[in-house]
């Protein structure tokens, strides 16, 4: 049986999934607003202590596009509902 589903039957992704992709998204709303706070900041002409820096938000984006990657792995082995359907 194909796993091509044209209808979206497929089965919604597992918890582990859904955690991880949480995770990405957290890490990108970090990095979103260290930039947007950067930014801003820049433009007030004011120095803020807490930026992440460069290396800092390397980290936080390679975490972010590692978190979402596990999602999709995680997603990919999930069994869509079409094939519990057709082995029953």
């Amino acid at each position: 049986m194909s796993t091509f589903d044209p209808v979206g039957l497929a089965a919604p992704a597992p918890r582990a999934a859904r955690r991880a992709y949480a995770i990405s998204v957290g890490l990108l709303a970090i990095y979103a607003l260290d930039v947007l706070a950067g930014k801003a900041a820049a433009l007030a002409d004011i120095h803020l202590e807490w930026r992440l820096g460069d290396f800092g938000e390397f980290l936080v984006v390679l975490a972010m596009c590692m978190a979402f990657v596990a999602g999709l792995m995680l997603s990919e082995d999930a069994p869509s509902t079409l094939e519990t359907a057709s082995e029953d």
